[in-house]
């Protein structure tokens, strides 16, 4: 009995380690760049949804350095997630000739706690950031342009908790069935 009540407490011992790295999970960052294999097109794990045939949106540019143009038109930004993974941070860089303005260019992070949009204190800016502290878990990114260029769309995810913390419980219950057998 002593042997199996050592097994156990050294299982939860390792479990609590792992669940301390966990817990500090790294952020793992996706770019949408407008660019597939080296042509203008949209990277699959993002979902766009534009209010406008072209001629009102295209892209310009050469490989590695693709813009995506706004002419009177709105990109609705979605994600090809895996079900429960968080989205906690997002990014928009614009291009330098068409910063954000007053009725011009706009952002708008749509979260599962609100929304933010640029505004007057943005104007001039060419990057704009939000993190899920602000909005709550980000759902989808709003690009909106008369005349304006995005260059990047960035978002960041962390690996659901409970996902890894199901994975952790499963391995400490193998190991404590492992010892206990012999």
């Amino acid at each position: 009995m002593f042997r199996f009540a050592f097994h156990v407490a050294a299982a939860l011992a390792l479990a609590t380690a792992a669940l301390a790295g966990a817990a500090s999970a790294e952020v793992t960052y996706y770019v949408e760049d407008f660019e597939n294999n080296g042509e203008p097109g949209f990277d699959t794990l993002f979902n766009h949804v534009l209010s406008a045939e072209p001629p009102h949106w295209g892209f310009v540019g050469t490989p590695g350095a693709f813009t995506l143009v706004l002419a009177g038109a709105t990109d609705t930004i979605s994600f090809n997630l895996p079900t429960a993974t968080p989205i906690t941070y997002g990014a928009v860089s614009l291009s330098s000739g068409t910063p954000i303005g007053p009725a011009s260019t706009s952002v708008r992070f749509v979260g599962s706690g609100g929304t933010w949009e640029t505004g007057p204190a943005d104007y001039g800016k060419t990057f704009v950031e939000i993190s899920a502290g602000q909005i709550g878990e980000i759902e989808q990114i709003e690009l909106h342009s008369w005349q304006g260029g995005f260059r990047r769309v960035a978002i960041g995810v962390v690996p659901e908790p409970g996902t890894i913390l199901l994975v952790l419980i499963a391995t400490a219950t193998g190991v404590v069935i492992r010892l206990s057998v012999r």
